[in-house]
């Protein structure tokens, strides 16, 4: 009948489960409505106002289900618009900065800052979406602006913010080390909190060091006090891998191999350093003492000659550059008899010089007059002393 066409196929398995006709599973939409059609005592008018009720019932169970859904879907949008009108409104109150310090980025580990901010905001329930805003103002002017380099969604991302200052001021195991060997305790804080921070750095710097077993902690330790008592021209030639040793047989041999190297090109510097003199000393003879083969070349007249060795020529003997005579020494001899007699070359008077002569000099000629009445004066007093007037 044309009727059983308004139902679906669940209509239709409703319609036989009604009218208990027993239905298999493989039976299709057609298989179905010939069971109804051929079952026993079937009554049209009957069977039609089954279905109708059946799919009346069908289409209020869709509407209700679907208005449920569009109440549902409009609950949570209100709710969604009161959560952002109450996170709004409590922006402004939250001071972070009063419970968190502001990030230095010589002195602070970013990773420990990043976990207490978000453990912080995570108590006060503040949606993540606004995590970065909150970043921002515990953050200096210059770590602001990697932030305001990036696009406008990374910005608003805060996993994205994160790892640029992972990447940026993460801090090193020589880092670490140098906070853990020189932090002292601040008078305003306990000593407990002094403890947390050593305990901080020493973590660090384990973990940046890669430290997982007691043998590589004694590796750290005792490499660390070799470093400590290197001198500062050996840390300055492996300046680049000093802080990635921390195998102390490893630095050893590095060590080893760099005095053996230093010492062996400082006794050839000395030696060096030797010839040079020699040759700065004698500078006739440096061409030949350092290399025997050369002709040996005049530093002022520019004429060269043959070498001492191959004309047989003694070394305290001269020539002639020019017609290759022999030149005899000189003999120099100095005696009284040679030398010129001291003379004054105002007057004449032998034995004193001009600035010591009374004739020449008027200066000497006014103690000359001078000691000359102090005698005078000198020999009357004595003369009056010895034979006294009575």
């Amino acid at each position: 009948m044309a009727y059983l066409a308004k139902g679906h196929r669940q209509d239709l398995l409703e319609l036989a489960e009604t009218l208990d006709i027993s239905i298999q599973d493989n039976f299709k939409t057609l298989d179905i409505k010939d069971a109804i059609l051929k079952s026993e005592g079937y009554d049209a008018e009957f069977t039609c106002e089954c279905l109708n009720r059946i799919i009346c019932d069908r289409k209020e169970l869709e509407l209700r289900a679907e208005r449920e859904k569009e109440n549902q879907r409009q609950f949570e949008l209100q709710k969604l618009q009161c959560n952002s009108t109450t996170a709004d409104s409590n922006m402004p109150k939250l001071e972070l900065h009063k419970l968190l310090p502001i990030f230095d980025p010589k002195t602070t580990d970013v990773t420990i800052f990043l976990d207490l901010f978000e453990r912080q905001l995570t108590f006060l329930k503040v949606p993540i979406q606004q995590w970065v805003v909150y970043l921002v103002g515990l953050l200096p002017t210059e770590v602001s602006n990697l932030i305001t380099k990036e696009s406008f969604a990374d910005a608003q991302d805060y996993y994205k913010i994160k790892q640029i200052l992972l990447k940026r001021f993460k801090l090193s195991a020589e880092k670490f080390r140098q906070m853990f060997s020189r932090h002292t305790k601040d008078p305003v804080k306990t000593w407990r909190d002094f403890y947390f921070d050593l305990q901080t750095y020493f973590d660090g710097w384990l973990k940046e060091s890669k430290v997982t077993t007691l043998e590589e902690l004694k590796d750290l330790i005792v490499a660390d006090q070799i470093k400590k008592k290197t001198p500062q021209d050996h840390k300055d030639h492996f300046l680049d891998q000093w802080c990635n040793w921390n195998n102390p047989l490893q630095l050893v041999d590095k060590l080893d191999s760099y005095e053996e190297v230093k010492n062996m090109r400082n006794k050839n510097n000395k030696n060096f350093s030797w010839k040079q003199k020699e040759m700065n000393s004698s500078p006739w003879r440096s061409n030949y003492t350092l290399n025997p083969k050369l002709p040996y070349e005049h530093s002022l007249s520019g004429f060269p000659s043959q070498s001492r060795r191959e004309t047989g020529i003694p070394s305290n003997s001269r020539r002639n550059p020019i017609s290759k005579d022999r030149i005899p020494e000189k003999k120099i001899v100095d005696t009284k008899e040679d030398r010129t007699p001291v003379s004054c070359y105002g007057c004449g008077a032998p034995g004193i010089i001009r600035s010591r002569c009374h004739t020449c000099n008027p200066v000497r000629q006014k103690d000359n007059a001078l000691s000359s009445s102090l005698n005078q004066s000198n020999f009357y007093s004595f003369s009056s002393e010895s034979n006294p007037i009575i």
